[in-house]
């Protein structure tokens, strides 16, 4: 099972060609909690797929991304947008 790469254009590593959205990274910091490794990264450039963007002002439209969710563990969750007013 192979996956398409593609070149970036700030940083020396390939991306997945296909990704709906990619970020190149540099890396900020690491830090260690417990056994576990955290990873920061200051965010150099974003690829998007022509498809999430609204046609009026070419701004990432969330509501044509499908959303995957991590619940911990092996399981996993999609789910649709949901409106709702914020309360501050």
């Amino acid at each position: 099972m192979g996956v398409e790469r593609a070149d970036c254009r700030t940083v020396l590593a390939s991306r997945v060609a296909n990704a709906a959205v990619s970020m190149e990274c540099t890396l900020h910091d690491s830090l260690e909690a417990h056994d576990k490794l955290m990873i920061l990264g200051d965010v150099q450039h974003v690829h998007v797929d022509d498809e999430l963007l609204d046609e009026e002002d070419g701004k990432l439209d969330m509501r044509n991304l499908p959303t995957v969710g991590r619940l911990g563990g092996p399981y996993y969750t999609v789910s649709d947008p949901v409106e709702f007013d914020r309360q501050f």
